[in-house]
């Protein structure tokens, strides 16, 4: 029986290795970043929405009550902060969004919602009902 004994000459990696381990890892860190960027917009624009959709379904409420009681043309008209306070919604933390909501009462009883970016109009719907009013929500971020 003959013995082959297999000898290791080289002592690291060479020069091609390394090239090739780090395109791959440049691909593949693409990839993620392109997905995640993705995954991030599309979850600022669902939280633009359900923002708007809060001020719309408390706006909806109060001019419910106003209603109810009788009131065709209220005296004063809620901000944002009023609804938050006369219990009609949560409070927005808007913090750490890039838009803000502003509510105008001028075509009363459908306000305008307007969602503003960096201090300038971004996209405003009239409170109609509309199912699909927050569909361009799209470009806040």
């Amino acid at each position: 029986m003959y013995k082959v004994l297999l000898k290791r000459t080289d002592a690291g990696l060479t020069l091609v290795e390394l090239l090739v381990t780090v395109v791959i890892l440049g691909i593949l860190s693409a990839i993620v970043s392109i997905s995640v960027g993705a995954t991030l917009k599309n979850a600022m624009v669902k939280t633009c929405q359900a923002d708007w959709n809060t001020v719309f379904v408390a706006s909806n409420s109060w001019v419910s009550d106003q209603t109810i009681s009788g009131l065709t043309t209220p005296s004063s008209y809620p901000s944002i902060t009023d609804l938050t306070t006369g219990g009609y919604m949560v409070s927005l933390d808007t913090r750490d969004r890039t838009y803000a909501i502003s509510l105008d009462w001028r075509s009363y009883p459908n306000p305008v919602i307007g969602v503003y970016k960096d201090s300038t109009f971004a996209t405003k719907y009239v409170n109609t009902g509309d199912t699909n009013r927050a569909a361009d929500c799209s470009a806040i971020p």
